[in-house]
């Protein structure tokens, strides 16, 4: 399952900008689906899991969703 990376920066509290330079540093799993690149939800977990910026940033129902779907996997 995968997420836009606009879904991810909004997610995050972040820009797009910043989403794009965390996939140039490999933070995240990503797939090209047509002109689209999506972010893997389990990647999503994995960074958001193992940091704690965010974490103060942005703790709402749509994160811990993503994080349940990531744990099904």
């Amino acid at each position: 399952i995968t997420m836009s990376i606009q879904e991810t920066a909004r997610l995050l509290g972040i820009a797009e900008g910043t989403i794009y330079d965390l996939m140039k540093k490999k933070h995240f799993k990503t797939v090209k689906v047509g002109m689209y690149t999506r972010i893997y939800i389990d990647s999503f977990a994995d960074l958001y899991n193992s940091q704690s910026h965010f974490k103060t940033v942005i703790k709402n129902e749509e994160v811990a969703a993503c994080l349940k779907i990531a744990s099904l996997n």
